[in-house]
């Protein structure tokens, strides 16, 4: 599965992530997760960005990366969450290897796509974690800093 596959997988899900957010809150349950993820919606995304049949998931199919992706503990995911939620299932049901996974990672937290990680997105993403040391670790983030991520998994991989 390529990233753009991936990407495309997240920028689908997240595209109809208000209609399965059934309390309006900004945040998943996980019912409110699985109902997303088994939507048709997602399905056919799925099929047609990777050619792939799309995989029903349980609420115990998922539970695993559902926690692991609760960064703040809530018992809920926000899109940030969700999204570190999401790469995760589809690396494991592509079997990307950690390279893949650390590409398909970067993509999903690329929100402009140019291939680099802007001091902007990172601090949003650390803003939003809700957690109190991360938010702190935000604001000491220089502006107009950026990191090339195609460039350095490149290297790394190498």
């Amino acid at each position: 599965m390529s990233t753009a596959a991936v990407k495309q997988c997240i920028d689908g899900a997240l595209g109809v992530w208000s209609t399965y957010d059934t309390n309006g809150d900004g945040k998943l349950s996980i019912t409110e997760a699985v109902n997303l993820l088994n939507s048709k919606e997602v399905s056919d995304v799925v099929k047609a960005a990777t050619g792939m049949d799309h995989t029903l998931r349980t609420e115990a199919d998922i539970q695993k990366w559902f926690n692991r992706a609760d960064f703040d503990h809530s018992g809920t995911l926000s899109k940030r969450e969700f999204v570190v939620m999401y790469v995760g299932l589809l690396a494991d049901k592509a079997k990307l290897g950690a390279g893949g996974l650390a590409s398909a990672v970067c993509a999903a937290l690329d929100a402009d796509g140019d291939g680099k990680i802007g001091s902007s997105e990172l601090k949003k993403l650390l803003a939003g974690s809700g957690l109190t040391l991360l938010s702190h670790v935000a604001s000491m983030i220089p502006d107009g800093k950026e990191v090339d991520y195609r460039t350095l998994l490149a290297k790394v991989s190498a």
